[in-house]
């Protein structure tokens, strides 16, 4: 008896409560629910301190417009999207971030492209940098969406026709290699999907892409002052005279 084997100890039911009773249970519904969009706070408050001159947001305050239409970015897969008229912060990079754009007559074309979407009115541009492999805008336009997408596949088009009439293979054998799998109806690729386009709601927040974009050199040291760098809007914001026309924003 005294050194009997111990015993599991025994509980008597009644005296714990069922936890199911206590905790309610969680169906896959409340632990998966779908995401909604954030909720933000009224714009009047906001907009009334930078006014941000000819912006849809703009169009809101006045009542003239009920509502804005947004729309998904169709090139490339990006969770980014694209305001209707709004000035939009963009970013197209060149793939594997090869400096193609390093041969002035390279860079050229996308200036050429550039201008002849302004000279159309088909796009309106706030400002600009052009880099070895990448470049960044400031641009709006009523479909902006599209006119991007155009601009990547014309400059893509007579990138690669400039270097295969020029010989430079090594460039070319590069660009076929980074090319992505799914894209089997052409031999390269010049650009990256997508061009991650940031919407512009303030005259503050222009400034602050604005000057990320001119002092990006700056950072980099290719220059000790932006005005010495050819292809940017630096030059139009301080009075001088630039490459491109640009369509100039108060800062």
């Amino acid at each position: 008896m005294r050194y009997q084997e111990a015993q599991p100890p025994i509980f008597t039911p009644l005296l714990v409560p069922r936890l199911s009773l206590l905790v309610p249970r969680l169906s896959l519904g409340m632990l998966y629910q779908e995401a909604q969009p954030p909720i933000f706070p009224p714009l009047k408050i906001y907009l009334k301190k930078y006014s941000f001159p000819g912006s849809a947001w703009e169009c809101y305050m006045r009542g003239s417009a009920s509502h804005i239409h947004t729309f998904p970015y169709s090139m490339g897969r990006s969770r980014y999207q694209f305001l209707e008229n709004q000035p939009h912060f963009l970013t197209c990079t060149v793939v594997n971030w090869i400096t193609v754009f390093s041969k002035p007559d390279l860079a050229q074309i996308l200036l050429n492209s550039l201008d002849f979407l302004q000279s159309h009115q088909r796009l309106a541009l706030h400002g600009y940098v052009i880099m070895e492999n990448h470049l960044h805008l400031i641009a709006s336009a009523e479909n902006l969406s599209r006119e991007i997408a155009a601009f990547k596949s014309f400059t893509a088009r007579s990138v690669i026709d400039w270097l295969k009439n020029n010989q430079t293979e090594y460039l070319l054998k590069q660009l076929k290699f980074h090319k992505k799998l799914h894209k089997t109806t052409q031999e390269y690729q010049l650009w990256q999907e997508g061009s991650h386009p940031q919407a512009i709601f303030s005259q503050q927040m222009f400034s602050q892409k604005l000057e990320y974009m001119h002092n990006n050199l700056l950072r980099r040291g290719y220059v000790d002052d932006p005005a010495h760098w050819r292809y940017s809007s630096y030059r139009n914001y301080m009075g001088m005279k630039g490459v491109l026309v640009v369509d100039l924003i108060d800062v």
